[in-house]
């Protein structure tokens, strides 16, 4: 597959196929199963070049998501951390907002892992296996500045390639995810993370598929936050 990278602004906003308050009851068109629900404790809202102390509804924010106690994972590019030296970030979840700082960028992957000052309970439950195709997975991605409850869209979506680019490293999606959802978990119907929103692209074997979502398979964070935390700074402790 080439992936034409149609790299999300982090807080662009698009018509939500779904949104879920933990306060409300969703409608059944926009339920997800009662394990994803479960996950959501271990999702929050990441914001770039703020602390706890400076974060006002003018910061734009992103979706991460814990991958231990102690590390937040997420879309590089959607932190602009390529144009950034080591920014500092305001992680926002269920026991408010604490503190977190740049840990590693594994920029071929895409992928960064961010140290938060506080601890978390749990994490999201990562799964070794390939989406199969036609699995059906739920994303949830916050977006917009405002609001710092927990707060979001809910997309349904199903897998229609299981590897791209002849890897073991994503899968596509339909249908594609909107701007402002790089980053996001995409849980499968147990509540596992099956992989992380990166970008758009074109399969190039199936072109009636159109435009798909590219997310990068758990299995991949798995193995980089292995190798972030034996250098010491994505640990529990």
């Amino acid at each position: 597959m080439r992936v034409l990278a149609l790299v999300f602004a982090l807080a662009a906003c698009a018509s939500p196929k779904g949104t879920f308050d933990p306060t409300v009851t969703p409608r059944p068109a926009d339920a997800a199963p009662a394990a994803v629900m479960a996950a959501l404790p271990h999702v929050v809202a990441v914001y770039v070049n703020a602390t706890c102390d400076t974060l006002t509804d003018a910061h734009e924010r992103g979706t991460g998501f814990w991958v231990n106690s102690g590390t937040v994972a997420t879309a590089g590019h959607a932190m602009n951390v390529r144009s950034q030296m080591f920014p500092d970030f305001a992680i926002v979840g269920p026991e408010g907002c604490m503190n977190g700082r740049y840990a590693d960028w594994f920029e071929h992957v895409d992928l960064l892992f961010i140290m938060v000052s506080g601890r978390h309970e749990g994490a999201v439950s990562l799964r070794t296996e390939a989406p199969a195709p036609g699995e059906p997975l739920w994303q949830f991605v916050f977006q917009g500045r405002n609001d710092l409850t927990k707060s979001g869209i809910f997309t349904p979506m199903r897998v229609v390639a299981e590897d791209l680019e002849d890897s073991d490293i994503s899968f596509g999606s339909r249908p594609e995810p909107a701007p402002g959802d790089s980053g996001a978990p995409v849980f499968d119907a147990s509540g596992r993370l099956a992989g992380m929103t990166q970008a758009i692209g074109w399969y190039d074997k199936r072109p009636d598929f159109g435009r798909i979502g590219v997310h990068l398979r758990s299995l991949i964070v798995r193995h980089y936050l292995a190798q972030c935390a034996g250098g010491g700074p994505c640990g529990d402790d």
